[in-house]
């Protein structure tokens, strides 16, 4: 077999979730400062039409409180501890909107926003993007069709991600011309790989089982057959693990630097 040597993309699920308190500021300043190339956030609406960082419609989990996202106020959920669920010394993160990450992350760090709505708020999402100048920073994951091409048709710039759920939902995806695919682990094959590279398109992979809790959850030996498997960047809650899998093909002080997106 051919040496593999091409390093994985590190793509830090939910913010970094083994590193912090899920799709929280914490997470993505721990992600950003051990080395991950691009951090993967979930995008809801509220009550009263906010974007908000959060991955579940409940909030029963990292909240403690039985609500959905969607029934709550921008002013409701930024009373809510988001923190302490994970370590008491997290006590008093709180939800953040969509354009406060933005103004964060502008010149900082990559995104990949995972839109957790319905169609239509599409213009709302690329509105706040294209106001900050980040089209080639953010990339757009969707599991629609329709989302899909409503992105196309308002910002031809701004690159998608295909996060379809199943292989075959995934070709109708690429045939709408997204920019990249998302396949999860069980799905990754050397011959299912080399079919969306002969459609020029990189291979992220999910980590992980289907489910919470092992949804983004990896070992290192995975990643070495991942990166074996010739796949182009990897999701997953610890991006600490990725990037030391990556440091055994480089030398620290040699890695390759990346300026925009891989292609």
């Amino acid at each position: 077999m051919k040496e593999i040597t091409r390093r994985l993309w590190v793509i830090a699920h939910r913010g970094g979730a083994a590193l912090a308190a899920e799709n929280t500021m914490g997470a993505f300043r721990a992600s950003t400062e051990a080395g991950a190339d691009m951090l993967e956030l979930d995008v809801r609406l509220t009550a009263d039409n906010h974007l908000v960082i959060y991955h579940d419609q409940g909030l029963t989990r990292t909240a403690g409180i039985s609500r959905r996202v969607v029934d709550c106020s921008l002013r409701e959920l930024q009373l809510l501890d988001v923190g302490s669920y994970f370590n008491e010394g997290l006590a008093g993160e709180r939800v953040s909107t969509l354009a406060e990450v933005l103004d964060w992350a502008r010149g900082r760090a990559r995104l990949l926003l995972d839109l957790k709505l319905e169609p239509h708020h599409e213009a709302q999402i690329i509105k706040e993007i294209v106001a900050r100048r980040m089209e080639f920073d953010v990339v757009l994951g969707t599991r629609s069709l329709e989302s899909l091409t409503a992105m196309k048709s308002l910002c031809p710039l701004i690159r998608t991600v295909s996060l379809a759920r199943s292989l075959w939902a995934t070709q109708d995806m690429v045939d709408e011309r997204v920019e990249f695919v998302r396949l999860w682990h069980e799905w990754i094959t050397p011959e299912h790989v080399q079919r969306f590279h002969d459609m020029g398109l990189p291979v992220w992979v999910m980590t992980g089982g289907r489910h919470f809790p092992d949804v983004g959850e990896t070992t290192m030996e995975e990643l070495r057959e991942l990166r074996a498997a010739a796949v182009d960047g990897v999701i997953l809650n610890d991006p600490t693990l990725a990037i030391e899998v990556n440091r055994e093909l480089f030398d620290v002080t040699e890695q390759i630097i990346v300026g925009n997106l891989p292609t």
